[in-house]
């Protein structure tokens, strides 16, 4: 009596069969390529002349990493260079940064005129500031 098959054992057989397949076309691939540039280079170049095409196409790896570089690396190297780096780090970063450095320097400059080091003057600007401060309550209460 026959055992029943599985799904499972079909696909193990397909998959051996695959395997088997693939070593044979490249031990096959293999020995060809041996026999057209070690044994007869010179059946290789007049293949290469008569089918100069398909060979360049093929020496030439389908041009892919050509149309990679076209397609995925110089649009992602401009983008980097001229939005990543020059629009957001020079423009944007560094303008902040530089702008809070030099509104910082500015403000510094101001607020060094205003300080005198006379205690007596610093005393009569915080009365000022509280008699200031003071009324601006007393009228936001009165309204």
């Amino acid at each position: 009596s026959a055992e029943p098959s599985t799904p499972a054992m079909n696909a193990h057989t397909i998959e051996q069969q695959l395997t088997l397949v693939a070593f044979i076309l490249a031990t096959l691939g293999f020995f060809i390529a041996w026999w057209l540039c070690i044994k007869n280079p010179k059946l290789r170049d007049s293949l290469a002349n008569t089918f100069s095409a398909p060979y360049r196409l093929l020496v030439g790896k389908y041009y892919v990493d050509q149309l990679y570089a076209g397609a995925i690396v110089r649009p992602l190297v401009w983008s980097s260079n001229y939005v990543l780096w020059h629009a957001i780090d020079e423009g944007l970063i560094d303008g902040t940064v530089n702008g809070v450095a030099h509104l910082t320097s500015e403000t510094g400059g101001q607020v060094r005129r205003v300080e005198s080091g006379n205690t007596r003057s610093y005393a009569s600007w915080i009365v000022l500031g509280a008699v200031v401060f003071t009324s601006l309550l007393l009228w936001l209460a009165v309204r």
